[in-house]
């Protein structure tokens, strides 16, 4: 299902695929990871244990993504990010060195900086400069997100969900940058949320659709529910069903006017709970 939406026939979105971030992401965590994600190509010279960097030859578009947290040790970073130490971690001085190389080598103007978790953090951190900053289920205690930023998150990962009060005042203070920026998936599972801090949480976006320039919500006529819902799955072909529209309303409440946010509320909390 996805929750990226195009504008007519045109995708509203930034320059790396669904398929590929989560390829991305995953691959950021191997010790061998795969040579070739879509149209891009690992550089083995720049990638490292934490971080991996994948270039398209023929556009130069380059991603630098630090994975997040692996094995005992890396704990210990979680830590200090928590205690405000994180730029004094040899787990920081790694990825700073990767990025600057790649930054150097390929231009910051043509690189999407990704994080997943703790990688969310040097994401935030080093990749300010560069095109774009994505973002999944990232670790989050209190920083400013940047005005490149993108996150995304599942609705029941419990890594992210400090984050979640702050994308709530956002919406009211800035709705427009809000709709763009943060990305609530609805959750699959209220009963795993190791399943739902994982990149998988992205297969269930359009694999073609395209994150990380600016994600809008069309504009569209609005009535009922049950109409709105038929004319939101006619122009972007999803979800599939009026139960996953009214998830995804009250997932994204700063992205659809106050009568629909109201509506589903009340099909989920009253309707639904009454069969």
């Amino acid at each position: 299902m996805t929750h990226f939406i195009r504008r007519g026939n045109r995708i509203v979105g930034g320059a790396v695929a669904a398929k590929d971030l989560q390829q991305f992401i995953e691959q950021s965590y191997k010790e061998e990871p795969s040579p070739v994600i879509g149209n891009f190509v690992i550089d083995p010279d720049l990638s490292t244990y934490t971080t991996k960097v994948y270039t398209n030859p023929d556009t130069h578009q380059t991603v630098v993504a630090h994975r997040g947290t692996k094995g005992t040790w890396d704990w210990g970073n979680n830590l200090a990010y928590a205690m405000g130490l994180y730029d004094y971690t040899d787990r920081f001085k790694q990825g700073k060195d990767t990025q600057n190389k790649a930054e150097s080598k390929y231009g910051k103007e043509n690189i999407s900086t990704i994080g997943h978790s703790q990688g969310a953090v040097l994401s935030r951190k080093l990749g300010q400069d560069t095109k774009e900053i994505i973002n999944v289920n990232p670790a989050w205690v209190g920083e400013a997100p940047s005005s490149n930023e993108y996150n995304i998150r599942s609705s029941f990962d419990p890594v992210s969900a400090l984050f979640m009060p702050y994308a709530a005042i956002q919406s009211y203070l800035n709705p427009k940058f809000t709709q763009s920026h943060n990305i609530t998936i609805p959750s699959k599972s209220y009963i795993d949320p190791r399943g739902e801090h994982k990149a998988n949480i992205l297969s269930r976006i359009d694999p073609d659709t395209k994150i990380g320039a600016g994600v809008d919500f069309e504009d569209i006529e609005w009535g009922s529910l049950t109409t709105t819902f038929k004319n939101f799955k006619a122009k972007n072909g999803y979800p599939a069903t009026l139960h996953d529209f009214a998830m995804l309303v009250a997932a994204n409440p700063s992205n659809f006017r106050k009568k629909t946010v109201h509506r589903a509320r009340f099909y989920l909390n009253v309707l639904v709970h009454k069969k």
